[in-house]
């Protein structure tokens, strides 16, 4: 058995380790295409907290982590850590997201063998493979894992705080001062997850409150005899419930965040109403269209009779079913409808189906039998991985908005024209084609330049949208648009145009204008023509 359990780590680690060089090579050989706004909000805050310290600021740091906003700070100092490390360039950005996919893979692996060992501790090691193996052929999570996006990052934190929790439970009786301990850590994950991404971290949350409360009635009606084990397990599960009440009521209401809950969950608008059927078969569809998908949900299925009749399995699988079900209620209430959504319970599914698969298999005698149930399933998984890999180049290049390197140019044109040695503290005003060019993915671009030649700089840049909406997207009257149009130009140090030729105002002088191709994958290329202007200091 020993031999079998190393051939299993073996394979789960190579089997992850390929797929993640295949998303990282991805990754260098996209390296010209520069952010989107969505990446580049995400990879902003890192690169100003890393200023920050930079800098020694202590007060810009505190800004960075309390600062208003829809996103709250846990990514940005996790990726801001990982730039300290590995330096801030577009690759180190998004090959953190790569790092997370790799030690989820992992995780996932964990995962299975507790499950396996609860529930026949004699089954084959290899069948530990299953969930890492739908890990690697699943597209979603191996493109998002080539993007600086918030889905890798807070999936590994939640399903590291449900196997910790789990884990807990199961020692909770006979080892409780180690279980607190596992309690507490699973708390502190899922407010790490909660401060990474709203969303996600309420829906973890709620799975854990959820899965106490089972717990309790799970120790409360077992047997007349274990009412003191409800005991102990309030008295090693309140310090974590504590933390996390401080947690939420430091940051909720002390620093006055609750707001921007708000303001995240309704930025975006509705495609349909709830009860529409488009609305209501949007994800189920995902989940049975997609061959990988309809097995992993095919699989969790065929867990149901174990669920129903073994206490042991309820105990270990209940807070991933609640994920699951909680998750997609979630979604399905918020009718914006994105297929990027589906992510977070997609690995409850190959978590739930991956033991129910062992449990199949200790129940079946003859090897015929034996062989389907892991033949038919590794067979759809390896065609899925290898479809997935082969085409993940294709994916990538529709998934990363400026599907070429012209903005890249442009960028490195707007770096050299503004001599950021020269200038390292400016005010840039962003026009033109900013709403498809955006001015926080320059943000981070220029920054993220000064931080590779070790010069403390502050660039904020204000673009359309910023003088249009503002943050979190409102609606101003025609009258504020062009006040704060007149703002933003007043305040700024230096003026970038995108295809918007001005008449050329007196304060400001033309420093370079250079045309360079735009595209994006849905789009024709755009010959946009980048102009940088400097303040005229001299009137």
């Amino acid at each position: 058995m020993a031999k079998r359990q190393f051939l299993s780590v073996a394979l789960t680690g190579l089997l992850i380790l390929l797929v993640t060089v295949r998303i990282g090579v991805a990754v260098v050989h996209f390296r010209a295409y520069q952010m989107d706004n969505d990446e580049a909000t995400h990879a902003a805050r890192a690169i100003d907290f890393v200023m920050a310290l930079m800098q020694g600021d202590g007060a810009a740091f505190w800004f960075q982590l309390t600062k208003p906003h829809w996103y709250p700070p846990a990514h940005g100092l996790l990726l801001g850590g990982w730039l300290l490390l590995w330096g801030a360039d577009l690759m180190s950005i998004r090959l953190y997201s790569t790092f997370c996919f790799l030690l989820f893979g992992g995780l996932l692996w964990l995962i299975a063998r507790q499950n396996s060992r609860a529930i026949n501790p004699h089954v084959d090691p290899l069948l530990w493979l299953i969930p890492p193996f739908f890990l690697a052929a699943d597209a979603l999570h191996s493109v998002y894992a080539a993007m600086s996006m918030l889905e890798l990052p807070t999936i590994l934190c939640a399903f590291g705080a449900l196997y910790l929790f789990t884990r807990a439970g199961q020692r909770v009786s006979d080892a409780p001062r180690q279980s607190a301990w596992l309690f507490g850590v699973s708390a502190l994950l899922g407010l790490l997850c909660f401060w990474m991404k709203y969303s996600n971290g309420l829906l973890l949350l709620a799975t854990l409150f959820i899965s106490t409360l089972l717990l309790f009635v799970d120790q409360w009606e077992a047997d007349a005899e274990t009412k003191p084990a409800a005991a102990t397990v309030a008295k090693a599960i309140a310090p974590a419930w504590l933390l996390i009440g401080a947690g939420l009521l430091i940051w909720l209401v002390l620093l006055d965040q609750a707001r921007w809950v708000s303001n995240y969950a309704n930025a975006q608008p509705a495609k349909f109403s709830l009860w529409e059927t488009e609305n209501l078969l949007y994800y189920p569809r995902l989940l049975i269209g997609e061959p990988v998908n309809a097995l992993a949900l095919l699989l969790a299925l065929s867990t149901l009779p174990s669920f129903l009749r073994s206490h042991r399995v309820r105990q270990l699988l209940w807070p991933y079913c609640i994920f699951f079900g909680a998750g997609l209620a979630m979604i399905t209430i918020t009718p914006q409808n994105n297929v990027r959504f589906i992510m977070p319970i997609l690995p409850p599914l190959w978590i739930i189906g991956g033991a129910g698969l062992i449990s199949w298999f200790g129940q079946a005698r003859q090897n015929a039998t034996r062989w389907a149930l892991i033949g038919i399933p590794a067979a759809v998984l390896l065609f899925g991985c290898i479809r997935t890999q082969w085409s993940l180049p294709e994916q990538l290049e529709i998934e990363y908005e400026n599907s070429n390197g012209g903005v890249n140019d442009a960028y490195e044109f707007i770096a050299q024209t503004i001599d950021l040695p020269a200038h390292p503290q400016a005010q840039i005003a962003l026009l033109g084609r900013a709403d498809q060019w955006g001015g926080t993915a320059l943000h981070v671009y220029l920054s993220a330049r000064c931080l590779r030649a070790h010069i403390a700089c502050e660039l904020p840049v204000v673009d359309n949208k910023d003088m249009k909406e503002g943050w979190p997207r409102q609606e101003f009257s025609e009258a504020d648009q062009q006040q704060r149009r007149h703002d933003a130009l007043a305040a700024a140090d230096i003026l970038v145009l995108y295809a918007e030729p001005p008449e050329p105002p007196t304060q400001w002088r033309l420093l370079d204008e250079r045309p360079f191709v735009f595209e994006r994958h849905d789009k024709e290329p755009k010959e946009v023509l980048v102009g940088v202007w400097e303040r005229n200091r001299e009137e």
